[in-house]
């Protein structure tokens, strides 16, 4: 940057100048003026980064971005592959919590009526049951509890 603007200004002013006022060396200003243009080591590590990152969706992350990255053959650490995430400004998208979708009363199907009136001491012979359904996250995915009692024996 400063040397940008020693090239710049030289036109206008001595070189020595304006390398002292800036607080470069003049040596350092000449090696920046005959240095040759290196291509970016890290250009293909950020080209597979982008196409990775496309091909999840958006999805990945630091962690399993690294893995893949790996997988390519890429020598790549954690702290490495976060600060190219966030020059790329690339970010893993990150899961919403789940909840499962029960009833669904906005429907036109017919409705079973309510006999019981929420009088659940039962003491006819008709037989009377009740149930209900809940949730139960796990490891391995959602199951499903159902129960079912006589309110007659309860």
């Amino acid at each position: 940057m400063r040397y940008a603007f020693v090239a710049r200004e030289r036109t206008h002013y001595p070189i020595r100048m304006l390398c002292r006022v800036l607080a470069v060396s003049v040596s350092g200003f000449h090696r920046y003026l005959h240095r040759r243009d290196r291509p970016d080591p890290e250009a293909a590590l950020r080209a597979d980064l982008r196409t990775i990152h496309a091909g999840s969706r958006g999805t990945y992350g630091r962690p399993p971005m690294v893995r893949a990255l790996r997988a390519c053959a890429h020598a790549v650490g954690h702290t490495r592959m976060a600060r190219l995430m966030r020059e790329e400004g690339l970010r893993g998208k990150t899961k919403g919590r789940f909840t499962p979708r029960t009833t669904d009363s906005r429907h036109g199907r017919l409705v079973a009526e309510n006999r019981l009136d929420r009088q659940f001491a039962v003491d006819s012979a008709v037989p009377a049951w009740a149930s209900d359904i809940t949730y139960v996250p796990t490891r391995e995915g959602w199951l499903y509890l159902a129960t079912v009692l006589d309110l007659r024996t309860r």
